[in-house]
């Protein structure tokens, strides 16, 4: 709830809205995941779970995984491409979608932390950008409904044109 300043909280009022922490236990689950395979000496995987990415190594030498950031409805076009990069701290790739069509897709080292901030930017009403209080380092990508793009400060370098 700190984090997110509200916008993801157990205890505020969901005005008619049931608590849902599935994508927060989605993004857990998808990491917990990864570090299984890891575990198990797998060193290049790609975990997809309902649009949302987590990955590990290469899918080849020299190239980076990549993620498509689209609305999520069908037929919609790919709106960016992002560049993850495992060996750093972009490794994981989140999206979610407000009801006016606004996506938000935010990357991570961690599913857990993407998902739960994309999810929050949703709900986000306030001012500001609950993303700069973050517990990790995190970039923020807004599609608006008209397609245009606009985001952290550095999530340029990580979108693939």
């Amino acid at each position: 709830s700190r984090v997110t300043r509200g916008a993801f909280d157990i205890t505020r009022d969901c005005e008619g809205e049931d608590l849902d922490p599935y994508r927060y236990v989605r993004g857990y689950g998808a990491d917990q995941a990864l570090a299984v395979l890891a575990r198990h000496g797998v060193a290049h995987a790609c975990i997809g779970v309902g649009g949302d990415v987590v990955v590990s190594g290469t899918p080849e030498p020299g190239r980076a995984w990549r993620a498509g950031v689209r609305s999520g409805r069908i037929g919609d076009p790919v709106r960016a491409v992002v560049s993850l990069d495992p060996a750093g701290q972009w490794r994981a790739v989140s999206t979610d979608v407000r009801d006016d069509g606004t996506v938000f897709a935010v990357v991570a080292q961690s599913l857990t932390i993407a998902s739960t901030l994309a999810t929050a930017l949703v709900h986000w009403q306030g001012r500001g950008t609950p993303w700069t209080d973050a517990p990790a380092p995190v970039e923020v990508l807004r599609v608006d409904p008209s397609g245009a793009l606009s985001g952290s400060p550095g999530m340029h370098a990580l979108l693939q044109w």
